[in-house]
């Protein structure tokens, strides 16, 4: 085991006075900052001069429990700690030899000095080969670098479950002024470092993952971006407004004095961005995947017409087919055919599947890269508040959370539309995109048949199929009119503790028993019981 450290040639500096030292010949030149610099000098294979460089760090060469002889840098500049370091990785390679340490033991050991800087450079570039978009990546890094330095997460053996649950806690506490965290970005902070932590695993750069046992913050409690699904009323009223905002807008601003052509052009967007919206609604696509959708992925000639979503345009990178309805199918071709013919320069094209245009496969929708700033617009002509009493607010993703809502008051099973809505589990379809209000739960109550004494007979009769009468302990009788007469007669109910009854229909369902259809009758008998 020796350290020693690397000599390199660069190209003689320009200026360099060269002069003989001892036999060889140097030369002197002033380097950056002015200082002055001196080197031996020496002939190049081309026959030019050379100065003679040292590397900063010094290198190891050792032999490995092979038997091998390698070169390895300490990445120290200092003699001292480059011994240490070469002395440690003898002593590993000794002990690997003996059978003592292991070859990912060992690997770890290596890493563990690596900053963690490093490995989080790593680990995005895995999400990166793995296909994940470039938003879902910066957001990785942004908190990963974030908590990182609040933590002093300097190498991989800082990382601890502790202080990153005690940082994720006094952010949930600030306001959002203050840079401060709703329970859902909390927990999804604390998803980023558990699936890091597992990568490290997987690559043998840890043993096993410091952030097992992480609690997650209750999202039910502290949310701090809690949207709504819009109504059908405020549908309409969003796609009117965004209809003719533009055109409205422009007219005022100009006192009616707008020339024929610029009006046609505003009033196609507004029809266009209206479209968009509806078709947003209708088919609970996301705003990022309706601004890249291409013609080529419109099948309008297949029965039923759907669209064909490509693996990269998706959030879970797997694609999807999404059925389109009957209306919204005839209505987006023809928007199809008037944006090739109005913004493509092709009359006439209208052929869907061979499309052919300038650019060989157009996208459907011409948005901006945002949004925000036009639907918050198109939200306050229509009269829509941005935030409700409740504090739940209407952006552009509340149309992904309408189509759902729609759909299960219109009764589609719940793993129905978590296929349409393209989610892992049902689950996170029901709680984060079904937003049911008062009236639909109302709704649901009125559907349930109604119960009371005039209404217990006659319920019974509709659900059992059952027609006469019904008879109570001591000969009264239960029509399906109504249970009046059998109310009348409960006095003659052979009982003395009848009078104690809360009512004569107590007494009546305890004792009830049919003619046809139900039990047999068995007088004299308070409580009876089926075996079978």
């Amino acid at each position: 085991m020796n350290i020693f450290r690397k000599s390199f040639t660069i190209a003689l500096p320009k200026g360099a006075k060269v002069f003989d030292r001892d036999g060889e010949t140097w030369a002197r030149w002033r380097g950056r900052g002015g200082k002055t610099r001196e080197c031996r000098v020496i002939m190049g294979r081309d026959g030019s001069r050379r100065a003679v460089q040292m590397s900063k760090t010094w290198t190891m060469r050792y032999t490995d429990h092979t038997g091998i002889e390698r070169e390895e840098s300490t990445g120290q500049t200092d003699r001292g700690l480059a011994e240490i370091v070469a002395a440690d990785r003898a002593r590993r390679e000794e002990r690997i030899g003996a059978g003592v340490l292991t070859l990912a033991e060992d690997r770890m050991t290596t890493w563990a000095g690596a900053p963690l800087s490093v490995h989080i450079a790593d680990y995005l570039d895995g999400l990166r080969d793995a296909g994940r978009t470039p938003r879902h990546i910066g957001e990785v890094r942004a908190a990963l670098e974030a908590t990182a330095a609040a933590c002093s997460f300097d190498y991989l053996r800082d990382m601890n479950r502790e202080a990153l649950e005690r940082h994720l806690a006094s952010r949930r506490r600030l306001s959002p002024e203050r840079g401060g965290i709703g329970a859902r970005s909390s927990n999804k902070h604390a998803t980023y470092w558990k699936s890091f932590a597992s990568w490290a695993v997987a690559e043998k750069r840890l043993a096993n993952n410091p952030f097992a046992g992480l609690r997650r913050a209750n999202e039910d409690v502290d949310r701090r971006h809690e949207r709504r699904a819009l109504s059908e009323a405020e549908v309409e009223a969003l796609l009117e407004a965004a209809a003719r905002r533009p055109l409205e807008n422009a007219l005022r601003a100009c006192r009616d004095n707008l020339p024929a052509a610029d009006r046609q052009r505003l009033a196609a967007l507004g029809e266009a961005r209206a479209f968009f919206y509806r078709f947003l609604v209708e088919t609970g696509m996301r705003y990022g995947e309706a601004k890249s959708l291409l013609c080529s992925q419109v099948r309008l000639d297949h029965d039923p017409p759907f669209i064909e979503l490509a693996p990269g345009a998706t959030k879970n990178r797997r694609g999807g087919r999404i059925p389109l309805h009957g209306d919204l199918a005839e209505a987006l071709g023809k928007h199809i055919a008037g944006r090739v013919s109005r913004d493509l320069g092709q009359p006439g094209a209208g052929n869907v599947v061979s499309f052919e245009a300038p650019d060989p496969d157009p996208r459907v929708f011409d948005v901006p890269l945002s949004m925000v700033a036009p639907f918050v617009k198109d939200l306050q002509a229509a009269g829509i508040a941005k935030r409700d009493r409740a504090g739940r607010v209407v952006d552009l993703h509340s149309l992904r959370a309408t189509f759902a809502t729609r759909h299960a008051r219109a009764g589609t099973p719940p793993q129905v539309l978590q296929r349409l809505m393209r989610h892992s589990t049902p689950h996170l379809t029901m709680r984060h995109y079904v937003h049911l209000d008062l009236g639909d739960l109302g709704a649901a109550v009125e559907a349930l048949p109604a119960m009371g004494p005039r209404n217990l007979a006659r319920n019974l009769a509709l659900a059992g199929g059952i027609s006469g009468q019904y008879e109570a302990r001591g000969g009264a009788t239960v029509t399906e009119a109504g249970c009046d007469t059998a109310a009348g007669q409960s006095e003659r109910i052979g009982n003395k503790d009848a009078g104690r009854r809360k009512g004569a229909l107590s007494g009546i369902v305890k004792c009830l028993v049919s003619g046809a259809g139900l039990e047999p009758a068995a007088t004299g008998l308070k409580v009876r019981c089926s075996t079978t």
